[in-house]
């Protein structure tokens, strides 16, 4: 059965002398099967796909055939939470103290996405940024919306970054279609980098990230990242295009990525942009990226461009 694709936006890039096996698979949408399979560097055409996009890249063993299992869905129990209440950018006063303020002088914490991250790579363990922001965001739609302007600090140490703790926020239960309300959003303002990971086993949900100059999240060096129930070049809303200017998800060198899931809560809303597209993959083996809307509203109804 033959592909139908709008724009170019996937692009998988896998090393050499490792077998492979990718399956794209259409669910509702647009109709698409297409199973490829190479034992050397395998080079896919840029393709958009309008639909629930199914993905599995799996790495087998080139002996024995056995596949590499994909990273579970949960994250791990955190070590420390540290909860942003500020749409601000400032930095963090001390790292060594195991407290995300950026204010002595203020009472309380004064805790920006910025500074959670600073602090979070300098606490050892598996951390958490959760999220509490209660001035300076929407009064008509309570979204709350960080700016920053240069590019947040590389995450160096496990982290989850959970867009859902953020009160008013849900994930999405329904299994065709969008009912998840994202308040937390990351506005590049066609200026500030995304999101880059290099430390492996952390997790992102619940984040809509838009307007980013490159790619939104970056997964470099190591592997078994999480990357589920995030908007991605769209309003929060779902229903506007805000693209990225390069790509929405941005994989190299970094093996067993979960990118969405089995799950509605897991599904990630990708669109990319017209010259990177939304997602790319460069030895990246082990990649599942599952359930996902691809060149799509939130809501699974139309394609947004």
């Amino acid at each position: 059965m033959k592909n139908t694709f709008l724009k170019p936006i996937f692009v998988i890039a896998l090393a050499m002398m490792t077998a492979f096996t990718i399956t794209f698979s259409v669910v509702s949408g647009q109709e698409a099967t297409d199973t490829q399979s190479s034992d050397s560097s395998l080079n896919a055409p840029d393709r958009t796909i309008v639909g629930v996009w199914q993905t599995t890249v799996t790495q087998r063993n080139c002996m024995t055939g056995e596949s590499v299992a994909p990273p579970a869905l949960d994250p791990a129990s955190p070590t420390a939470t540290f909860t942003v209440n500020s749409i601000g950018d400032a930095s963090d006063v001390s790292t060594a103290d195991n407290v995300c303020d950026t204010d002595l002088g203020t009472p309380g914490d004064q805790c920006t996405l910025r500074a959670a991250i600073q602090q979070a790579n300098f606490t050892a363990g598996t951390d958490a940024i959760g999220f509490n922001i209660t001035t300076g965001c929407s009064v008509m739609t309570n979204v709350c919306t960080i700016t920053p302007p240069t590019a947040l600090p590389t995450i160096t140490g496990l982290l989850t970054i959970n867009g859902y703790t953020q009160p008013g926020s849900r994930s999405n239960t329904l299994a065709i279609g969008n009912d998840a309300v994202l308040l937390i959003e990351i506005n590049g303002n066609n200026v500030a980098p995304g999101l880059t990971i290099s430390a492996g086993g952390s997790t992102v949900m619940g984040l809509v990230i838009n307007r980013i100059q490159g790619n939104a999240i970056t997964l470099d060096t190591a592997g078994g990242n999480t990357i589920i129930g995030n908007w991605m070049g769209v309003s929060a809303t779902g229903g506007t295009l805000l693209n990225n200017s390069g790509r929405d998800i941005f994989i190299v060198n970094s093996l067993n990525n979960l990118i969405g899931g089995t799950s509605p809560a897991a599904r990630n809303v990708l669109v990319g942009s017209n010259s990177n597209g939304a997602l790319s993959v460069f030895s990246g083996a082990g990649a599942t990226i599952q359930g996902n809307y691809i060149g799509m509203n939130a809501q699974g109804t139309a394609g947004i461009s």
